[in-house]
């Protein structure tokens, strides 16, 4: 009985960054949050962090710092984290992601456009390198890895593209002869690509946020255009008129339905979307227009006023019972989403094959084939994010809090549900950019300006 507790919780472990075992932090461990750790080793701004849980050391976090090293921390409830390892990356500007496999191999980029793979059981005090890639053109601003994959990840850079790479692969990049592979998406003619992040439960998709005022939402199956836009909504009210044309400084999907995401816009606000929920929205609009038509030769004012009542009730019951079913498997949905080669037949199934329809079909293709722009169903307010690039997350077992730094210094905590600030912890002396709940603990770790680590756990 030991031995098979032993290892279902060792299992938890290893798969707990892709369903919501991931985190444990619960309502009753919010008020108790409390600053317990500073873990040293960096000297410079601490841009990135990444947990990791390997069986023979338990849980390990990994760091990247203007200081181009990547520190490894072994946690430890106890109080004491020691440092494991402090790696020079070989990088030539200040590092922005960091990202570690459950082999021990690091990704980290730079600002200096390289990725760079590094081998922690190789590691010596003269570094770790396995391999560099340097496709990207500029800086390289974030790692995503894949799920499915120890050897699959993604990479934005300010050259305005998303490039994937697997490490099974040999590649060699030489820019003169134009070798490495083309890019997943190619904005570079207009935008600069900061922030990036996968679907960990359908991981053909990936959201992407840069000095474009919006967030897109690629298909790795079809790449070569988004699938989904997201704004923010004009505001009109508020500290400094935040403005619609603001950049996004990040993007997360949440780690456990796969529907939602956040946006976070400099001199904005954090906006939560539901783009699934948007998408069955607009289909039942396309087909109150379509049963509208029908009916367009009725000229009693009455009867279409009736009409549109009873179409309404429709849409409504539509909306509200296909989400609720959507919940249940996102994965398929998207699939089914994608395939869409019968889609427009099979919507305006049972009409007649008159003109009106015609028209309406030939109507309701060109929407279909026009990107879908979504809006937000909440946002938060209370953080500051003019000065650096803040990360936003989902926190929760089933990510039911949002949380960002601030330019005060601040860690903000979230009720998504509600929009309401739930915490608000000191997590830097100058602004804090960086937040990473722990795969399986009540335990958070920010970093920012200052050099070093805050870990806050619940006492």
């Amino acid at each position: 009985m030991a031995a098979s507790l032993a290892h279902s919780i060792q299992h938890r472990e290893r798969v707990g960054g892709f369903r919501h075992e991931q985190r444990g932090l619960h309502p009753a461990h919010l008020s108790r949050l409390t600053l317990s750790q500073v873990l040293n080793g960096h000297n410079g701004c601490v841009n990135a962090l990444n947990w990791y849980v390997r069986n023979r050391d338990g849980s390990l976090l990994a760091s990247g710092s203007d200081d181009l090293h990547v520190c490894v921390h072994k946690f430890s409830t106890a109080g004491v984290s020691p440092l494991l390892a402090r790696i020079p990356t070989g990088h030539r500007g200040n590092i922005f992601s960091v990202k570690v496999y459950t082999n021990d191999t690091i990704a980290c980029c730079a600002r200096d456009g390289h990725v760079r793979i590094l081998d922690l059981n190789i590691a010596t005090k003269d570094g770790a390198l396995r391999s560099v890639y340097t496709c990207h053109k500029d800086a390289v601003k974030r790692i995503v890895t894949d799920p499915r994959s120890d050897s699959v990840f993604l990479s934005c850079s300010e050259d305005g593209t998303v490039r994937q790479f697997d490490l099974r692969v040999p590649h060699q990049c030489n820019h003169a002869q134009q070798i490495c592979p083309p890019p997943l998406v190619d904005y570079s003619s207009n935008s600069e690509l900061t922030a990036l992040s996968l679907n960990r439960i359908n991981p053909n998709y990936f959201a992407i946020g840069g000095t474009d005022p919006q967030v897109l939402v690629h298909d790795r199956r079809m790449p070569s255009r988004a699938v989904r836009k997201f704004h923010q909504p004009a505001e009109e009210t508020g500290y400094a008129r935040r403005r619609t044309d603001s950049h996004v400084t990040a993007v997360q999907f949440a780690q456990t339905n796969g529907r939602e995401l956040l946006g976070s816009w400099g001199s904005g606000y954090v906006q939560l979307f539901d783009f699934e929920r948007d998408e069955l929205e607009q289909e039942a609009r396309e087909k109150q227009r379509a049963m509208r038509r029908v009916w367009l030769g009725n000229s009693d004012t009455a009867s279409l006023g009736a009409l549109d009542q009873i179409i309404s009730q429709v849409r409504e019951h539509f909306v509200h019972s296909s989400w609720d079913d959507a919940r249940g498997d996102s994965s398929d949905e998207n699939e089914n989403e994608d395939d869409g080669s019968d889609s427009g037949d099979d919507e305006e199934e049972g009409y007649d094959h008159d003109t009106s329809s015609t028209n309406e079909r030939n109507l309701s293709e060109k929407r279909r084939q026009a990107v879908n722009i979504c809006y937000p169903r909440r946002r938060f307010v209370g953080h500051c994010n003019v000065m650096t690039t803040k990360d936003v997350t989902f926190l929760g077992a089933r990510d039911e809090y949002v949380a960002s730094g601030s330019d005060d210094g601040s860690l903000i905590i979230f009720d998504k549900f509600t929009g309401r600030v739930l915490q608000v912890l000191r997590a830097d002396g100058e602004v804090c950019n960086v937040i990473q709940a722990h795969p399986s603990y009540p335990v958070l770790a920010a970093s920012g300006i200052d050099d070093t680590i805050k870990i806050f756990e619940p006492v």
